[in-house]
């Protein structure tokens, strides 16, 4: 993923899918700082302040997503020890799709906020 790229929450739950969490997180924050430095080069101030915005809320939904991925991942490892079931598999599921669902409507909102402006 590329500064200045759109990105789904899918794409995101790839990116975190097997992943340490901890050096998401820290890649996650320099690219915010790489991605802060191109719209400072790159746009005027009022769309350079939505933009802004709208990548902050980007990488807080990243992580939001990364939580949900690992939290499904240790559900899926409980139940290999045979300490969850089904039922919990199939919650943190559809958490987890709910959560991606709600991350790639919100990136789009500000997609088109942003566009907006041309």
């Amino acid at each position: 993923m590329r500064v200045g790229q759109n990105v789904t929450a899918g794409q995101v739950l790839a990116r975190f899918e097997g992943a340490d969490l901890a050096t998401e997180h820290h890649e996650l924050a320099r690219e915010a700082s790489r991605h802060d430095h191109w719209l400072a080069q790159t746009y005027p101030t009022q769309r350079r302040s939505l933009a802004s915005a709208s990548h902050s809320l980007g990488l807080k939904l990243d992580r939001e997503v990364g939580a949900l991925a690992a939290k499904l991942r240790a559900t899926r490892q409980a139940r290999e020890e045979g300490i969850a079931g089904d039922a919990e598999i199939a919650a943190a599921e559809r958490e987890l799709q709910n959560a991606t669902a709600q991350a790639d409507s919100e990136r789009m909102a500000h997609a088109a906020q942003i566009s907006a402006l041309d």
